[in-house]
């Protein structure tokens, strides 16, 4: 099938100097990871050809990337929907969080790709295959000198995760005024659902949300599993809606082994399956986006660090997924207590990867002692 957006191949004197700055780079896989990649490339001054391929030839996939804080320089143009407080509710309580300095934003797929196609498309050394059939990249392959391949195309076995993070979620608009549009629900545990369920609720005015079911659970769940839980999620606690509008669904591995990003000088794995992925929360936007960066530069300068998530982060989040796991009973009350207890300064660098010691001491504090200490030593034996 031929691709829906393209452009001609750089001359061959580029593809055959094998320079730093002018190798070809292939990126299999033109999702968030490749798309960024390409885009920093290009901020970085890149000379040689970029071809972007993948299966898919339109990227209207209803799908959103959330965090915390500013966002990535490559996206400073980008619009993005901003919630100034953030929740999580139980039958114990609601806590509110707020920070100025570091809302909870959302990235949209759509516009996303539709502006990062955009900016692509201007510039004569990128090139698009959308819409073939296209093979993943081996390591063990031939790779020609002078060229650069990266796979985005998705998760490496590494063994089998802890837990799934399965989740369905509605875009949906309400007769009434029902939510509040400058606030997000990050969970919401009085959901049911299988295993370890919650609710997630983004407002985009008081009547329209994008409402979601998240579940932690050994195995995966089918959307058919969770339809029923998230619509009397909805019909419970903002009554009936007049439309469903769009359908998100998916499942995450909340795995802590990965692989790294660099696995050779000129062949490289980025995006959510080689490590970009949290294991305790799901959250990988921003990972990627600081991956995709690293990344980008060592191709351009020929030289640099890859990024990678700080080891402590791999230790603490195995221990959580143990106890999520081994005490599913206590879920709600440990969730309460770390958003209850712990400063909201410290939680948010906590979830983007930046917290400091003595912010993994106030995290660690605010949660039940007893089966943290259990799965610590049952991790040591």
């Amino acid at each position: 099938m031929a691709s829906q957006l393209t452009r001609s191949q750089p001359d061959n004197a580029t593809a055959e100097s094998g320079l730093p700055h002018t190798r070809n780079v292939t990126i299999y896989g033109a999702g968030a990871a490749g798309t960024i990649l390409a885009l920093e490339l290009i901020n970085a001054g890149y000379e040689g050809g970029i071809q972007l391929l993948d299966r898919r030839q339109h990227f209207y996939r209803e799908q959103r990337w959330c965090f915390w804080g500013e966002a990535p320089e490559v996206l400073s143009s980008l619009s993005r929907r901003q919630w100034p407080e953030w929740e999580v509710v139980s039958s114990l309580g609601r806590r509110v969080h707020g920070s100025p300095s570091t809302p909870y934003q959302e990235v949209y797929a759509p516009d996303f790709y539709q502006w990062a196609h955009h900016r692509l498309q201007q510039h004569d050394n990128v090139s698009f295959r959308f819409g073939e059939d296209v093979e993943t990249p081996s390591l063990n392959g031939a790779i020609q000198a002078g060229e650069t391949l990266v796979d985005c195309t998705g998760y490496r076995e590494t063994g089998s995760p802890s837990l799934w993070q399965s989740f369905l979620g509605w875009e949906v608009i309400s007769e009434r005024n029902v939510f509040p549009s400058d606030r997000a629900t990050i969970m919401d545990h009085r959901a049911e659902g299988p295993g370890i369920s919650f609710g997630y609720v983004l407002p985009t005015s008081t009547k329209r949300a994008f409402i979601e079911l998240t579940c932690f659970h050994p195995e995966m769940q089918d959307a058919t599993v969770l339809e029923p839980y998230l619509q009397r999620y909805i019909e419970s606690h903002f009554g009936r809606v007049t439309r469903v509008e769009r359908v998100e669904q998916g499942c995450l591995p909340m795995q802590v082994e990965q692989p790294h990003a660099s696995l050779s000088s000129n062949y490289y794995c980025i995006g959510a399956g080689a490590g970009a992925l949290r294991a305790s929360s799901g959250y990988s936007f921003l990972a990627i986006c600081q991956q995709a960066k690293a990344v980008a530069q060592r191709i351009h300068a020929g030289h640099g660090e890859c990024w990678r998530r700080p080891g402590k982060y791999a230790l603490l989040d195995q221990i959580f997924l143990r106890v999520l796991r081994s005490e599913t009973e206590m879920a709600t009350e440990i969730f309460d207590k770390l958003f209850g207890h712990a400063p909201t300064e410290s939680l948010i660098r906590f979830l983007q990867d930046k917290s400091s010691l003595s912010d993994d001491f106030r995290i660690v504090m605010s949660l039940p002692k007893r089966p943290f200490l259990r799965a610590l030593f049952s991790n040591a034996g």
